[in-house]
């Protein structure tokens, strides 16, 4: 099967602009997969619900900005009715012909610099990341790192019964968050603040066969025991106002390729 594969698209920059610029190109791919961060709420259901081949959604964390998460959950399974080429996993698992999609956003445990640096790291990230300022969760209180490790543990349990289940196919897993250290970039690797966007999930890696994430702006491409770990996001766009076209836009990860496809 032929995969194509994205994330951090940030089309909720870009769509008073270019409000049909989807950022990827459809390539000879037999599925799309978005890993996260594709546009606010559920507009990615509207732009690409008509992709000429199914497509994998995975909603990162900025889908749920200026939002509170549990509605906006709801308004992508309410709507998911109407574009039944999108496979919205949050979380969920899609078996086509014979590979099995399982998803999930994952969030994160603030554990990857080790147990030890999990309270500095939260309170970093209390500080730093946006998420906590823009997020709602039931009630309308502020989203919180607590909250974001409550769900990570219960995704990451659902995650790992779901990889024990038997199939014989290939399966792809697909999370918004990283699931190794390796997905931090040189220039981050001793930042607390890198907690909020990878986990260290290599007891569940292995088993795939291959796990695409998103949420961190610089590609990757390495392997894990028997799992490849791939994530291409494009980032954000620079110079919106000066593009005439959106092939003026200066894409924040310069190594994204908007038609990047693996085979397994």
């Amino acid at each position: 099967m032929r995969i194509q594969i994205a994330s951090d698209l940030h089309l909720e920059h870009l769509e008073w602009k270019f409000p049909t610029f989807r950022g990827v190109e459809p390539g000879d791919a037999d599925v799309l997969v978005l890993a996260g961060d594709i546009a606010k709420g559920s507009r990615a259901l509207d732009l690409f619900g008509d992709w000429p081949c199914p497509v994998v959604y995975v909603p990162g964390n900025h889908e749920f900005y200026g939002g509170e998460m549990a509605a906006v959950l709801a308004d992508l399974e309410r709507r998911a009715g109407d574009f039944p080429n999108v496979q919205i996993l949050a979380p969920g698992t899609w078996v086509h012909g014979n590979v099995r999609f399982i998803g999930c956003t994952l969030w994160t445990d603030y554990a990857v610099f080790g147990a030890e640096h999990k309270a500095a790291a939260m309170a970093v990230c209390a500080e730093k990341i946006v998420d906590h300022a823009s997020i709602r969760k039931g009630g309308g209180g502020p989203f919180l790192p607590a909250d974001a490790l409550a769900l990570h543990r219960v995704q990451r349990q659902w995650l790992q019964d779901r990889l024990a289940d038997p199939f014989t196919g290939k399966t792809v897993v697909v999370t918004h968050h990283g699931p190794h250290r390796n997905s931090i970039a040189p220039l981050y690797a001793d930042d607390l603040s890198s907690a909020a966007f990878v986990s260290d999930l290599e007891a569940c890696l292995g088993i795939a066969d291959l796990h695409i994430h998103g949420h961190t702006h610089d590609a990757f491409d390495y392997m894990v025991k028997q799992t490849r770990v791939v994530a291409n996001p494009m980032g954000y766009c620079r110079g919106i106002k000066a593009a005439s076209t959106p092939a003026d836009l200066r894409r924040e990860n310069a190594a994204f390729d908007s038609r990047l496809v693996l085979e397994i």
